[in-house]
């Protein structure tokens, strides 16, 4: 259960990122002083090694250690410290403590634990806009599935509170798009219960931005030389971006030269993923300086990343009549597109979306959409917009409207 509170400020909850740390950590029951004798004693008295595994296996799932209770248990049971540690690792409550648990010196099999905990260790609950492939049998990455799941919810609910637009991939509020369980894709509601087995696949969008008066932070500039200078793997840099990005609000300029610090592909795609809610001037951005220029992302990149983060997410609401748009009028995000765009033509003289033909030819779509509404049909096509004149103030209320990160 998400409780929310009756009022939000939207500045607030864009900018404080308390609010999902405590969500996190009063999802599990804390195991007092107290009470950590009662579960020792419980965990001593099982005999055999499968017994003491499933016994901290289902004391991952609601229960919350600190870390000297786990290096006790690790202690108690060195031949299982390796599993004990992998096992409760998510359930310590802190990134200093969870670290201090990784130094104690009962874990002989540390590049096993290492391993094991990896998604939970750089996991990031302030930002966790980006690509996610979790083995759910493992106990550290069903957390980051769970810990996902929570935020989500928390987010939908202040989003519909607060009347942010919905920008999902279904028209359903959800920040989870492309959702697949051992390969086999699925629609995540709040009815879907978190299996315990298997591959669980999806890409989250959140639709947190910066608020409108924080300004770009200089610091970015180090960030980006460090890269630079760095011999790290793409990956491993990548990791420690996401480290920092909680801490930086930064410019469309410094999100170029960031990205510029990988190689093309899913590397650069990661990097914009997780740093795009983070870009004070979203409106450059979205428009021909980056997203759409070819000297900073491919067109299978900019394919790839509207199908990550959503056509919505991506709109250049200020400019469209920058960029070109192809839409899916069956799918929710694509259609409210080409609804944005026709609901434009309204106040702009000379305004029209022009479909592309199978000839090839430009054709105007019919008048009629903007009063009835975008028709919901198997029809992908290509297109762009056109106008004589340009209204500022009405593109800036159609983008507080169908946009996250805009203001009226």
């Amino acid at each position: 259960r998400i409780d929310v509170p009756s009022t939000v400020d939207s500045s607030a909850w864009e900018n404080d990122g308390v609010e999902i740390a405590n969500l996190l950590r009063n999802a599990r029951t804390q195991v007092s002083a107290l009470r950590f004798p009662l579960i020792r004693n419980m965990f001593l008295s099982l005999v055999t090694q499968e017994q003491q595994r499933r016994f901290v296996c289902a004391c991952s799932k609601d229960v919350s250690f600190n870390a000297v209770q786990v290096a006790k248990l690790c202690e108690d049971r060195p031949e299982v410290a390796a599993e004990i540690a992998s096992s409760l690792f998510s359930s310590i409550r802190g990134r200093s403590a969870q670290l201090l648990l990784i130094g104690n010196p009962h874990l002989a099999n540390m590049n096993k634990v290492a391993k094991s905990i990896a998604s939970c260790l750089w996991f990031q609950e302030g930002n966790l806009t980006g690509r996610y492939r979790l083995q759910l049998t493992e106990p550290a990455e069903c957390s980051v599935a769970e810990n996902c799941l929570l935020v989500n919810a928390w987010e939908t609910e202040v989003g519909r509170l607060i009347g942010s637009p919905d920008v999902s991939q279904r028209g359903n509020y959800e920040m989870l798009r492309n959702e697949e369980h051992n390969e086999l894709p699925f629609m995540y509601s709040r009815d879907w219960l978190l299996p315990s087995y298997g591959w669980l696949r999806f890409d989250y969008s959140s639709i947190r931005r910066p608020p409108s008066s924080v300004a770009p932070m200089p610091e970015a500039s180090e960030v980006t030389r460090y890269l630079r200078s760095g011999t790290s793997a793409p990956s491993a840099k990548l990791k420690a971006l996401r480290a920092v990005s909680v801490h930086m609000y930064i410019s469309t300029h410094q999100l170029r030269n960031l990205l510029l610090c990988f190689p093309d592909g899913e590397h650069r795609q990661d990097a914009f993923c997780m740093l795009h809610t983070r870009v004070v001037d979203s409106a450059s951005m979205l428009g021909p300086s980056l997203l759409h220029s070819n000297a900073v992302l491919r067109e299978s990149d900019r394919y790839a990343l509207f199908n990550r983060l959503g056509h919505l997410h991506l709109l250049a609401p200020l400019n469209p009549e920058l960029v070109p748009f192809h839409c899916c009028l069956a799918v929710y995000e694509e259609r409210k597109v080409v609804e944005f765009l026709v609901q434009l033509t309204i106040h702009e003289a000379g305004g029209k979306v022009l479909r592309r033909s199978d000839d090839g030819r430009y054709v105007a779509v019919p008048a009629s959409w903007a009063d009835k509404g975008v028709p919901c049909e198997d029809v992908t096509f290509r297109c762009r917009y056109e106008t004589a004149t340009l209204n500022s103030h009405w593109r800036h209320l159609l983008a507080a409207k169908y946009c996250v990160g805009f203001h009226p």
